[in-house]
């Protein structure tokens, strides 16, 4: 999905620390993007709720694919 159908949710680019089967870190990063009526406070208690250790969080204006809607 973009362009035009992209203007209508705030997307965020959000870098997850995780833990593969072998044990190992592993720094995953994902694109999300969100109804525009939740405000930025919303969205980090929710991301933070419900992915656990975040590394970063970051506002993007354009994402071209592999994003996901919450």
């Amino acid at each position: 999905m973009g362009g035009a159908n992209m203007k209508n949710f705030n997307i965020y680019r959000v870098g997850i620390y995780s833990v593969n089967s072998y044990g190992g870190a592993v720094h995953l990063e994902r694109a999300f993007a969100f109804e525009p009526e939740l405000t930025e406070d919303e969205i980090k208690k929710l991301l933070y709720a419900r992915l656990g250790r975040i590394l970063s969080i970051e506002y993007v204006d354009e994402v071209e694919h592999d994003v996901i809607f919450w």
